[in-house]
């Protein structure tokens, strides 16, 4: 039996008992196409098929590289919104951000009706009636009655020889370390010492 192979998708087409160097029509039945063929001569060898054409499907997945992985991640100024995708890298390792960092705000509270919240900046902050960094309307207190020292995180109290002496979570002190949470009173003025944690909106800001 001879055979030929389709010339237009590769597929194994007998020829039936021709004669070699018969030349006939010949019709695939893989592609459906009709072709003339003429009958080979024969080899001695066995006939060996031809692996079946692959599909469409096949042949487009073949054709196409694989694609790496995308590997995304977000800038570092967050306020932009910019996401960076850089080819070959897994986008879960980048997804591992990093926390913002947090900011420690420290402010004295005049407490009352209606609180007055005051920061304190620097390394030094002096509280009192007249000529200090914070003036509070309070005749029982002296002109500098106590000043807040910043060392690093970690802020001090110290009674500066005050007419009415400065009192700590009921206690009266002539230095001490403040944490956050602290009542201090003074004159006729009650205060509270706070701590707390921001995040800026801007780190580069």
């Amino acid at each position: 039996m001879s055979e030929v192979a389709c010339r237009f998708c590769g597929a194994v087409v007998s020829l039936g008992e021709a004669e070699p160097g018969d030349r006939l029509s010949a019709e695939c039945q893989e592609c459906g196409s009709l072709f003339w063929a003429t009958a080979p001569e024969p080899t001695g060898f066995e006939t060996v098929r031809q692996r079946p054409k692959p599909t469409r499907k096949q042949a487009v997945a073949a054709a196409v590289p694989e694609t790496p992985p995308i590997r995304a991640f977000m800038s570092d100024r967050p306020s932009t919104g910019t996401v960076l995708l850089i080819p070959g890298q897994d986008p879960r390792e980048m997804l591992k951000l990093e926390p913002p960092k947090t900011l420690r705000r420290a402010n004295l509270v005049v407490e009352g009706p209606r609180p007055s919240h005051l920061p304190i900046t620097g390394a030094r902050t002096e509280v009192g009636r007249k000529g200090a960094h914070l003036v509070i309307a309070d005749p029982a207190l002296s002109a500098s009655h106590f000043v807040i020292e910043a060392h690093g995180e970690t802020y001090v109290i110290r009674d500066l020889h005050s007419s009415n002496g400065t009192r700590l979570n009921g206690h009266a002190i002539q230095s001490s370390r403040l944490v956050s949470g602290d009542t201090i009173h003074a004159g006729a003025t009650k205060f509270s010492f706070r701590i707390e944690e921001v995040i800026p909106l801007d780190p580069a800001g």
